[in-house]
């Protein structure tokens, strides 16, 4: 998206990622549509998705309403039982972070960024809702995962130090909302 944005005479870039998109949208619509299986890092791509709206107004028409549902389906779908959120896959319609697919069972930083990216972006998400999903995971994930030391990048704190690796995950997502609310 980089290159396709700053490229702008140079099709190649522009066509590849509407031709990717163009591949997956029904898969991720479904998805979506259906539940039931989500993957935690499909929010990293929501940056991509937001930025390839602009480049292209008509694609954006789709993306839009897909990235307003995704939002929805990873608020739902990652909630654990205690009220708390995780990166975590959502399989069978529940978060399940016992596949080893290199999700984050503990600080849902994938969550908090693309909960911020989106809001602070020209896609009609830049709402009191959004703000308050946002809001919601934060405050959950300091009364879960903050410990002396910084967050946790699991549920449960180990055995010896906490080596806070969930603080410097949390960091993007933090940081992209301090710009967006500026």
């Amino acid at each position: 998206m980089t290159i396709a944005g700053a490229a702008a005479g140079d099709q190649l870039f522009r066509r590849f990622a509407l031709d990717g998109f163009a591949h997956f949208a029904p898969l991720w619509r479904d998805a979506l549509r259906f539940g039931g299986n989500v993957a935690a890092d499909q929010v990293r791509c929501w940056t991509l998705l937001a930025d390839l709206s602009r480049l292209d107004e008509q694609a954006g028409k789709s993306i839009r309403p897909l990235l307003s549902a995704a939002v929805r389906s990873h608020v739902k779908g990652e909630q654990y039982e205690d009220g708390s959120w995780g990166d975590v896959t959502i399989y069978g319609f529940d978060p399940n972070s016992n596949l080893q697919v290199g999700d984050y069972p503990g600080a849902p930083q994938n969550l908090l960024h693309g909960l911020a990216a989106l809001y602070g972006k020209d896609l009609g998400l830049r709402t009191d809702e959004q703000r308050a999903f946002y809001t919601a995971v934060l405050r959950s994930s300091m009364h879960t995962y903050l410990e002396k030391y910084g967050f946790l990048s699991t549920r449960r704190p180990l055995n010896g130090a906490n080596p806070a690796a969930g603080t410097l995950r949390m960091m993007l997502g933090l940081s992209k909302m301090l710009e967006a609310l500026r």
